[in-house]
């Protein structure tokens, strides 16, 4: 009975890869297709995240402040550091205006791992929380229902961040879909949200009103 339970644990865990397999999939496929980021359709604004994420580096506040977008270029400098591990700020900041294109590549990198690792993180709460394999892959495909996500996922500006707050906001309904869930943990249910939520607002001030989809 145990093995039998444990062959189905196995095989559930096999079918919440394939969605975030497929878009992490995707996402490169249409990077490697898109050209680089320096044409004038992908230019904006990932060089603007990336002179910020420079601008952090060198202690400078950034200047492209408009979305915000704080988590794009806080984690655009973190990667730089990286990448350039024990290197000072001149060193790097030389590095990256010497060749844009690599670091906006790991950039554009680091966002679509993260999404597929939250998309699959997404599916196992989902199961967990609805009790059946069906829901959770139904939760998974939501950031494929537009190619508008698609489109900019793959790009290192806020709409990335955006998709992946969003996919952790829904894991977190799901999670409280199991019964009893929110009322024996409410304050964690409470802390959950308002993280999620705050990452959403300081990427893009958009994010607002999918705040409040946990009150409706």
């Amino acid at each position: 009975m145990t093995t039998e339970r444990n062959r189905r644990a196995w095989a559930a865990h096999a079918w919440l890869l394939l969605v975030p397999a497929y878009l992490v999939a995707v996402c490169f496929f249409l990077r490697e297709h898109a050209g680089p980021f320096w044409q004038w359709n992908l230019l904006d604004p990932a060089y603007f995240y990336l002179f910020d994420s420079l601008n952090l580096i060198s202690g400078n506040a950034p200047g492209h402040v408009g979305h915000p977008g704080v988590p794009v270029y806080t984690m655009g400098a973190a990667l730089l550091k990286v990448m350039y591990f024990g290197a000072p700020a001149d060193a790097i900041i030389d590095a990256a205006i010497g060749d844009p294109e690599t670091p906006l590549r790991w950039m554009s990198t680091l966002f679509i791992v993260l999404a597929g690792a939250a998309t699959w993180g997404l599916g196992l709460v989902a199961r967990r929380g609805f009790g059946a394999l069906l829901p959770a892959l139904a939760c998974q495909a939501a950031p494929l229902m537009s190619t508008i996500v698609l489109k900019h996922l793959f790009l290192p500006k806020p709409e990335a961040v955006i998709t992946l707050a969003t996919v952790l906001l829904i894991a977190v309904i799901a999670a409280g879909m199991r019964p009893g869930a929110l009322a024996a943990r409410p304050a964690a249910f409470g802390a959950a949200f308002g993280l999620i939520a705050g990452l959403g607002v300081a990427t893009k001030l958009t994010f607002a009103p999918i705040g409040l989809l946990p009150l409706v």
